[in-house]
């Protein structure tokens, strides 16, 4: 029997949204008879490795990125974070050319870790942004990501090209960037609406009213559940929340809330179907995955986060999902995106199903 090429997938550890689009990558990879390795640091490998517990696992130096807690300051905080960050990616790169050799790789999907690419082997880069949105670093900032992007053999898109993206400017190639190929959107879940099924779980038999589903870095992710928790405790509505933390799988209820600290893909499913309303970040991966279900969601961006609020506002204007500020997140604004007519169609990935995606890992060894 022969053996089957190994390929390294690694996602950012920003949030949680990275390794969840990671999901369905890993899924095309044991169905097209390759073997992936997870590499990777903190919550991000942690919910692959809790996906796909049968797979080995890696663990990258942590580039510790950490949002201001003032929204104003949010780019000069990154800003001062990119010296070490530099260092981290020069050590996940000699990192990474062991994990090559040890494993005898056959190709590398790194989801925006700009260090995890080897000139031994086909290395992919995934991401949804080409061109980046930061205010008044836009422009520096987008050189500087074409030019790291450039280091990798390919770069996958994971949207639509053209009129019909989601990330609009983001997604879009200034021309720089060679072998760049839009693959469509990458979501955890199914790309259609289970219509049979063995049932949801206990806890989610019963219809949720709001459902709320957190992710980002800190200190944004508990400063966003605070304010939600402030604003629905206590009410009458059905609420579930995930927290977006890779801690204990625990449950718990506090008056009207039922709070999880995580939850994997099937009861994450579940519980977005089920939800009359969902909030979340407007980062993109969640955008996907409303995409790939869906539902109806009330979007609140990361304060001073400008991907985000680019992307909440875009939503906003094509009509498929309302937005908020988080100091203007109240009951009032959760009413009105209950009446917001959203989505008329669905729009899924096709492309990273094909076995002629991954062609670019059948050559040599």
């Amino acid at each position: 029997m022969s053996r089957k090429r190994v390929i390294i997938v690694s996602p950012l550890n920003w949030g949680l949204g990275h390794a969840s689009r990671c999901i369905p990558v890993v899924e095309a990879l044991v169905e097209h008879e390759f073997e992936p390795v997870l590499a990777g640091d903190g919550a991000s490998l942690e919910l692959l490795a809790s996906e796909f517990p049968a797979l080995r696992t890696y663990e990258l130096p942590s580039y510790g990125i950490r949002y201001a807690k003032n929204p104003g300051l949010f780019r000069l905080k990154l800003l001062s974070q990119v010296p070490n960050a530099q260092k981290v990616v020069s050590r996940e790169h000699k990192k990474v050319q062991d994990i090559v050799s040890r494993e005898k790789a056959s190709g590398i999907i790194s989801d925006n870790r700009f260090g995890v690419y080897s000139k031994k082997v086909p290395s992919v880069y995934l991401t949804h942004q080409l061109s980046i949105r930061a205010g008044w670093i836009s422009g520096p900032a987008s050189i500087w990501n074409q030019r790291l992007i450039s280091k990798f053999d390919y770069c996958w898109v994971c949207d639509f090209k053209g009129d019909n993206s989601l990330a609009g400017e983001l997604s879009s190639n200034p021309g720089r960037l060679k072998n760049v190929e839009w693959i469509g959107p990458l979501s955890r879940f199914p790309k259609n609406k289970r219509e049979h099924s063995n049932g949801p779980s206990n806890q989610l038999q019963r219809k949720v009213d709001i459902g709320i589903v957190l992710s980002g870095p800190e200190p944004s992710r508990s400063q966003f559940e605070q304010k939600v928790v402030e604003v629905l405790k206590g009410r009458q509505e059905k609420v579930v929340l995930v927290r977006g933390v890779m801690d204990t799988q625990s449950c718990r209820t506090d008056q009207n809330l039922t709070i999880h600290n995580y939850m994997l893909t099937d009861e994450l499913e579940e519980l977005m179907l089920r939800s009359g309303l969902l909030i979340m970040r407007s980062g993109y991966s969640s955008i996907m995955d409303l995409f790939a279900l869906g539902t109806n969601a009330l979007l609140v961006p990361t304060p001073g986060q400008s991907e985000q609020e680019y992307l909440a506002d875009r939503m906003q204007r094509k009509g498929w999902f309302p937005t908020v500020t988080q100091n203007e997140l109240d009951w009032n604004s959760i009413q009105e995106a209950l009446e917001f007519p959203g989505l008329k169609t669905k729009k899924t990935s096709k492309g990273i199903d094909s076995a002629t995606r991954f062609d670019v890992f059948l050559q040599g060894n």
